[in-house]
């Protein structure tokens, strides 16, 4: 059967992939990358990139206005002149208004010159709150009349903006007001500021830039066995159709082993009195752990339905007002920083497998077998290795009465 062929051809080309990485390892160091030592969450992204678009004397990149001009040509801001550039302020990062900060939200990045203002609303990962963009664009326009441009920057897809009008929409795309960028739509930007650095650090580290966002927001996997694969698959109709066969079987395997896993989850739990388990990554996309304490639940989850980018933390379950507290009490008990909290999570973090994270475990269940492999292989192991994160957060929590937060299904 030609599927069951392709198959073993391909672990064969697996293998021989990983005894030639093993031969040019030590040279060319393939897999490393500077940003598995620091913090790639929202925050850090946007601070790099106000690091990147300061064109003050004090920007420590020591490119002036250069890699803002690149910015804005990349965008097509043509009102944004040579000394517009030269002139503007130094980027400012969650940046309160007065319309929307009732509501706590914050611009992620203000740049502005001569009573113009280029403002980014960054979500690699996260979604839209409700009307959110929409009441960006009410702010900008009170604020910069017509005299500002609002980007959206998305993670893999650039998806229609939810929380803005579908009219006013168009009509500040079509007055270029407002803009949806990829990260990978940087990439030529990353690629023009290295060409005009003056500095050989700077551009190094542009370098690790752009190969951050191909690898987290792209689709090929650099020197893997993929290219090899795709040249045979693409040559070959019998190999192609055998190719499909096997992608319509993955989401099958996948739903299967998270199954494994909440299977053994159940198992476990029977010996922790009072935990109990709520919904369920195959029908609700999240899975929650409950404490007797009525605590806020543990749980885990993905940001998109495809697997992509696995989260874990405390879910919201009632109205909460202690984000801050939380975030400081977990911090304190050696679990990391979280992102910035949502209606749906009070705390948490996007899977990495990095020493700054609670579970340290690869967040793209989508593209590597990784963690449904550690499934496969002893799924009473990852269940008990996911309880005793919980059991972390549930110790923290108790140690310090003023972070627990009584839920709505479970307060007495």
């Amino acid at each position: 059967m030609k599927t069951l062929e392709l198959l073993a051809e391909t672990k064969i080309a697996i293998r021989a992939h990983r005894t030639a990485h093993k031969l040019y390892q030590a040279r060319l160091a393939p897999t490393f990358s500077p940003f598995a030592f620091i913090a790639s969450d929202e925050l850090t992204l946007s601070s790099l990139l106000a690091w990147l678009l300061d064109a003050t004397e004090e920007a420590t990149h020591g490119q002036r206005e250069a890699f803002l001009s690149a910015f804005t040509k990349l965008l097509d801001l043509q009102d944004w002149t040579p000394q517009m550039l030269a002139g503007a302020s130094r980027p400012r990062l969650e940046v309160a208004t007065h319309r929307i900060a009732a509501r706590q939200r914050r611009l992620d990045i203000l740049i502005e010159s001569q009573g113009y203002a280029i403002a980014i609303e960054n979500k690699p990962w996260a979604g839209e709150q409700q009307e959110q963009l929409g009441a960006y664009v009410r702010h900008l326009k009170e604020a910069y009349k017509d005299r500002f441009h609002l980007i959206y920057l998305v993670g893999r897809q650039a998806i229609e903006p939810s929380s803005i009008d579908a009219d006013t929409l168009a009509r500040e795309i079509e007055a270029k007001r407002f803009s949806v960028v990829r990260y990978l739509d940087l990439v030529p930007w990353l690629t023009e500021c290295r060409t005009s650095c003056q500095s050989d650090r700077v551009s190094t580290f542009l370098d690790e830039f752009q190969r951050f966002i191909e690898a987290q927001f792209g689709e090929a996997k650099p020197m893997s066995a993929s290219r090899d694969l795709e040249q045979r698959i693409a040559g070959s109709v019998d190999d192609l159709e055998a190719a499909f066969e096997i992608a319509a079987t993955l989401p099958i395997i996948r739903r299967s082993l998270l199954e494994l896993f909440e299977s053994a989850l159940v198992s476990e739990l029977k010996t922790r009195p009072g935990w109990r388990l709520s919904t369920g990554l195959t029908k609700a996309g999240t899975l929650l752990v409950h404490f007797p304490e009525g605590i806020s639940p543990f749980g885990m989850g993905f940001l998109s339905g495809d697997s992509r980018s696995l989260i874990y933390g405390l879910h919201r379950v009632a109205t909460i007002t202690n984000d801050d507290e939380v975030r400081t009490i977990l911090r304190d008990a050696g679990l990391g920083d979280s992102e910035k909290p949502t209606v749906t999570w009070q705390w948490y973090q996007r899977a990495a497998d990095r020493s700054d994270r609670a579970w340290q475990i690869t967040g793209d269940w989508q593209s590597t077998s990784q963690p449904w492999a550690a499934i496969l292989r002893d799924p009473t192991s990852f269940a008990k290795e996911f309880l005793e994160l919980a059991d972390k957060f549930r110790n923290a929590l108790l140690a310090d009465q003023a972070g627990v937060t009584l839920t709505s299904d479970d307060a007495p």
